[in-house]
Order: C-alpha cells, then structure tokens, then sequence
C-alpha cells in the first residue's frame, strides 16, 4: 500500500497499488503537476519517478505570489 498525504487538504489516503508514477497520482488525486511537489520518503521527486509500495508520499501545493 501507497500512503498518501495531501497537505492542502489536511487528508491522509492509502492506495491499494503496488506502483504508480508520479504524475499519474497526481493527476488522479485531481492536481496538476505543475500545481504541486511530490515529496517521496523526505525526498523531492519528479512526475516520471515512480512510487511504490510501502512509500510514504505528501502532495504539496506549490505557493506563487507577485
């Protein structure tokens, strides 16, 4: 199981899923790659890294201002 921590949300969910690329959990959590930071085991990753089973993964939203 992929535990996930949706940090904009305040949620925690697990997947059932032995693999999934990063971009696709984003995408399927309802974000765009360029809105947020995966964050896999305390390390920044990019959208085509994968993530498995028995990671810990936190979805942070990426802040802009001007």
């Amino acid at each position: 199981m992929i535990r996930v921590k949706i940090i904009s949300r305040a949620k925690e969910i697990e997947l059932k899923e032995n693999k999934i690329i990063a971009e696709k959990l984003i995408r399927k959590l309802g974000f765009s790659p360029d809105e947020v930071v995966v964050v896999r085991n305390g390390e920044v990753i990019t959208e085509d890294d994968e993530i498995y089973d028995g990671d810990f993964v936190e979805i942070i939203p990426v802040a802009s201002g001007g």
